[in-house]
C-alpha cells in the first residue's frame, strides 16, 4: 500500500467507528510522514550539488534554517529565470553556476554560504557570463566564439 492508501483506508476505518483513538494517531503519523516526503527533488539535488561543490573546496556542509530558506529562494529565482521552467533546467542552472564559480572573482568568489549566494544572484550570474575583470571577460568571449565555431 502506498502511503496515500494507507491514510485513505485509516479514514474509512474512523468513518465506521473502528479504534477510532488509535486510528487517529495512526493517522496523524501517517499525514506527518506525507509532509516529510512532499520535499521538492530539486531542492535534494540542488543541495547534493551544493554540498560536492563545497566537499570539493574542503568545506564541512553546514545547514541551518537560514540556509535551507536561501536555497529554496535560489530555486524559486532560477525557476523564473528557466527558459523551459522544468527542474531539468533549474538543475542545469544550479550546476552551471557553482562549476564555473572561479569566474566570479575575488571578492564573490569567497561568499559561498546559501544566503550569500541569494542575496547575490545576479551580480553572480553577471560575472560568470562576462567575467570578473577584463581579462576574463575576454577570455569568456573566446570560449563563446569558440563554442559557436564548434556547434
Amino acid at each position: 500500500m502506498t502511503l496515500k492508501e494507507q491514510i485513505a483506508w485509516c479514514k474509512g476505518q474512523i468513518k465506521k467507528g473502528y479504534e477510532v483513538i488509535a486510528l487517529r494517531s495512526i493517522l496523524a503519523r501517517l499525514q506527518s510522514l506525507e509532509k516529510v516526503s512532499e520535499t521538492p527533488a530539486i531542492y535534494q539535488q540542488c543541495l547534493h550539488e551544493y554540498a560536492e561543490f563545497l566537499r570539493g573546496r574542503n568545506i564541512p556542509l553546514i545547514m541551518d534554517a537560514r540556509q535551507g530558506k536561501a536555497l529554496k529562494q535560489i530555486i524559486a529565482k532560477l525557476y523564473a529565470a528557466s527558459v523551459d521552467k522544468s527542474d531539468d533546467g533549474i538543475f542545469a542552472s544550479w550546476k552551471f553556476i557553482l562549476r564555473n564559480w572561479q569566474r566570479t572573482g575575488d571578492f564573490i568568489g569567497r561568499q559561498i554560504k546559501l544566503s550569500d549566494i541569494d542575496r547575490n544572484l545576479l551580480e553572480i550570474l553577471d560575472k560568470i557570463r562576462n567575467g570578473a575583470n577584463k581579462k576574463q571577460a575576454h577570455i569568456n568571449e573566446a570560449e563563446r566564439f569558440r563554442n559557436e565555431l564548434t556547434k
